[in-house]
């Protein structure tokens, strides 16, 4: 029997410290390699300061068995998008690579830290004609980053206030 080892993948860049804001594109490039064959490649973020799995950005699939064992090199330009990243947080970006072994776990790269500035990072100088205008859109963004917050505070006990409604008085 030969044995079918795990994936090497990781991301072709020295820098892995990233400091960006929303509207910038970020391209990652990924190389992977596997002995018999690749089945997938994914890009995934996940929050430095939350205990969640994350989110896939971006996949690759090959046909297989046995795959493609590569090397691959996949390219991804991330933009930088509020729907998908808050603003002042910072995330792991790791590349994730799957093979067609049974019971297959993922193997990892080295994450990259992507951290976002806020919102209070931007700022024009003080003799930019630009700076009122600026300032009004900052107050509107943070304006509507609330209104964010509090309709998926709404989402979240919706259905619990609606039943309570629904209930007759006593």
């Amino acid at each position: 029997i030969i044995p079918d080892n795990p994936p090497q993948i990781d991301f072709v860049t020295d820098d892995r410290n990233r400091l960006l804001q929303f509207g910038q594109s970020l391209k990652l490039d990924i190389q992977a390699s596997d002995d018999f064959g690749l089945a997938d490649i994914s890009v995934v973020a996940r929050p430095m300061e939350k205990e969640e799995p994350g989110r896939v950005l971006k996949r690759w699939t090959y046909l297989g068995p046995p795959g493609n064992p590569g090397p691959l090199r996949e390219s991804f330009s991330l933009l930088l998008d509020p729907s998908l990243f808050e603003s002042g947080a910072s995330y792991y970006l790791e590349a994730l690579a799957n093979d067609f072994r049974p019971g297959r776990v993922p193997s990892r790269s080295r994450p990259i830290l992507l951290r976002l500035k806020s919102g209070d990072d931007l700022a024009l100088r003080d003799d930019d004609p630009l700076k009122s205008a600026f300032e009004a859109l900052k107050r509107a963004a943070d304006s509507q980053e609330k209104a964010n917050h509090l309709t998926a505070n709404l989402h979240t006990y919706l259905q619990d206030v609606l039943q309570k409604m629904s209930l007759p008085s006593q």
